[in-house]
């Protein structure tokens, strides 16, 4: 995308992007679970609730990053938009390692990392790069419609256009992390029997 649709050459994406990820990544992630770990001090859902700002908050960083082509714009989105998102790393798998039992704790860290990896590394390509040929061959209504309305030419820019789920798949994250506070907190003030 940044190559194609932003105008960098493809050696300056990578390292940008690399560089960017790095830094972003290590601070969300730290920081991440240092702000999780003093909001679980305090409230039972704590950590659910840092996953849920989180996702919501890197939606608008996210969006920017996509419909910018200025890169002193679009390159410090994407920087805040991967902080938000690693911020939900370490209580992520908090919430993990609290919700199961502890023999079987080690086979669902197993089980997430799997999952992630099959999910993002194996299937989000070929998935993204799918998607933005349908969007190109005048398929994927909504994105179509989404894209024109945040600025983007979806025949020109179908690629960012295709990407565009990030942000929906961060509301949903959000709604779901939100979800998960409120039942959290409500199993927290039933006493035990």
């Amino acid at each position: 995308m940044l190559a194609r649709d932003k105008h960098m050459s493809e050696t300056a994406a990578a390292v940008v992007l690399g560089v960017v990820i790095l830094l972003a990544g290590a601070a969300g992630t730290f920081g991440g679970g240092w702000i999780a770990d003093r909001v679980a001090s305090k409230r039972a859902n704590g950590y659910f609730l840092v996953c849920a700002v989180g996702s919501f908050l890197a939606i608008f960083p996210a969006l920017a990053a996509l419909i910018t082509h200025q890169p002193w714009l679009f390159l410090p989105a994407i920087f805040f938009a991967v902080v938000l998102l690693f911020i939900n790393n370490a209580p992520f798998h908090a919430i993990l390692v609290n919700s199961v039992r502890p023999a079987i704790r080690a086979s669902a860290i197993a089980m997430n990392i799997v999952v992630i990896h099959v999910c993002g590394d194996v299937i989000s390509r070929f998935g993204v790069g799918t998607l933005s040929d349908s969007v190109a061959a005048g398929r994927v209504k909504v994105l179509r419609v989404f894209a024109g309305l945040v600025g983007l030419d979806p025949v020109r820019e179908h690629l960012t256009a295709a990407l565009l789920v990030v942000p929906l798949a961060l509301l949903v994250s959000a709604f779901f992390f939100f979800w998960g506070a409120r039942r959290h907190q409500k199993m927290a003030t039933i006493p035990p029997s």
